[in-house]
């Protein structure tokens, strides 16, 4: 689940007072932040899953800003660094989220990320997913369809791949977010 690699805050030098207010809206950016989610795997078939739940602990220490997006290094296809950030690079989520919003490049075999609504899409989507949680939705060639809930304060709430074809179905769900010390 590529939008959670919340590991060290490292900011662009470029990155200006403005667009880190911005992006500091809909992402909290202060070192401290943590988020704890529960990860569940469902694989074999939907009538008899095979099920492995565990915890998982971020904390707030490595984001990378560029212009209104955020990368979060070692979660994407590619490992990418500050240093590596070129015009070519897929961000993982741009600010503001507005619906019809898209960025990647499928021509490239990076997937499309479009902000499609607000809520779940599915009943059984996480139940960490509110009503003003945006849907971020990528469908690729491979099978899977991909789904971030992001919220508005909170950043990533709830993320879900489905593969269509076997029975796969990874949920992530935020259990609690727990604001940093402020200065």
């Amino acid at each position: 689940m590529r939008l959670l690699g919340l590991l060290c805050l490292s900011l662009l030098p470029s990155f200006s007072q403005g667009l880190r207010s911005i992006v500091g809206e809909w992402q909290p950016l202060t070192v401290g932040d943590r988020w704890v989610y529960v990860r569940e795997m469902r694989t074999g078939t939907p009538e008899q899953p095979r099920v492995k739940t565990r915890e998982q602990e971020i904390t707030n220490t490595n984001i990378l800003l560029r212009g209104n997006c955020i990368f979060f290094p070692g979660q994407n296809y590619y490992d990418v660094s500050e240093s590596q950030i070129t015009a070519d690079s897929l961000p993982d989520v741009c600010f503001p989220l507005r619906q019809g919003m898209t960025w990647g490049d499928p021509k490239k075999g990076r997937d499309l990320w479009t902000v499609a609504g607000l809520g779940k899409k599915h009943p059984d989507d996480p139940a960490s997913v509110t009503p003003d949680s945006w849907r971020l939705e990528a469908h690729l060639a491979s099978g899977d369809d991909n789904y971030v809930w992001f919220r508005k304060g909170v950043g990533v709430v709830a993320a879900r791949t489905w593969h269509n074809g076997t029975y796969t179905d990874e949920t992530l769900r935020l259990v609690r977010f727990e604001p940093g010390p402020r200065r």
